[in-house]
């Protein structure tokens, strides 16, 4: 008896295709982080689960498509990279991450250095621990939602496999670096990012190097001074912490909102074509001022606002 369903038969003429039937919307649960910024530190003012509504578009399975037909139908599934799932009413969801408080950011570095760890700690102010953090992520799993200082945004992060098959580039406003403070062959690999994003992207986007497992300092290998140079002549930011521990897990997280955010102003002040007069001045003051901060205070005085992740 012929299978009507095998896409592959040569003498069968109908399959089951998807045909639109509706549009309706679901309440979608999402966890959101508060953070408050203060002169003596970061505030984490907890999570809170808000319930927002998405629009679904609703599919019905249809027959009559002609085996000439097969070819087409086979190509549409790997261009929009449709899975062929045997369900009665499967649905997508019409997303738009083309507004502007929805950030893409590239997490990088070496194998085992612990990118997905810290993904994982960004999700929740609930410390995991080591037997949590490994676990594999969705990209539900990697998208968060922050409420800093009462601005709200929304965080991806994805990593070098979520490129394979991609027909578009995905849009990136940020990029974290990140080695292990343990581990010198992670640090030239950092190095050698750092290099590739600034000759190739430049430095409108914002650039964060991480020097995880800061709890091992015991097996140290690259000193703070060393991370802090490297994050100086690459002109990004720079910070340790671990994972492991939930160590300024939380300050990371907010200053890759604010590094996106200064970025993003900054962008849209280039982009106008005449510059108030009241701006000009404050502007080559702020010029000015870090220039005397370079002569007078040295090294150290670079080296503090470099590790400060929420000024520009």
């Amino acid at each position: 008896m012929e299978n009507s369903n095998d896409l592959d038969g040569e003498g069968i003429r109908r399959v089951r295709s998807f045909q639109e039937r509706q549009t309706r919307r679901v309440e979608v649960h999402r966890r959101v982080r508060s953070f408050k910024t203060t002169s003596k530190g970061l505030i984490n003012r907890g999570d809170e689960v808000k319930v927002s509504s998405k629009e679904f578009i609703q599919y019905d399975f249809v027959s009559s498509i002609e085996n000439d037909q097969l070819n087409g139908l086979r190509t549409g599934f790997r261009k929009y990279n449709i899975p062929q799932v045997d369900t009665t009413e499967p649905c997508t969801t019409k997303t738009d991450k083309s507004d502007n408080s929805f950030f893409r950011v590239f997490i990088m570095g070496a194998g085992g250095v612990g990118k997905s760890s810290i993904v994982s700690q960004f999700m929740t102010s609930e410390y995991l621990g080591h037997c949590h953090l490994n676990v594999s992520q969705s990209e539900g799993e990697r998208t968060v939602t922050l409420q800093v200082d009462g601005e709200e945004s929304t965080l991806e992060f994805v990593q070098s496999e979520d490129f394979q098959d991609q027909d578009e580039s995905f849009q990136i406003d940020g990029f974290v670096v990140v080695y292990c403070i343990t581990e010198r062959a992670t640090f030239d690999i950092a190095i050698d990012l750092l290099k590739q994003i600034r000759d190739e992207v430049g430095s409108n986007k914002a650039i964060i190097l991480v020097g995880n497992k800061s709890d091992l300092v015991r097996k140290r290998t690259i000193s703070q001074e060393e991370g802090r140079s490297a994050a100086d002549a690459y002109g990004c930011k720079y910070i340790e912490l671990s994972a492991a521990l939930n160590h300024r897990v939380d300050e990371l997280l907010v200053g890759i909102h604010k590094q996106i955010k200064l970025k993003s102003d900054a962008e849209n002040e280039e982009l106008e074509c005449k510059i108030p007069k009241g701006k000009e001045r404050k502007s080559s003051f702020k010029r000015t001022k870090r220039f005397l901060e370079k002569v007078f205070l040295g090294h150290s005085g670079k080296d503090k606002k470099t590790e400060n992740l929420y000024v520009d």
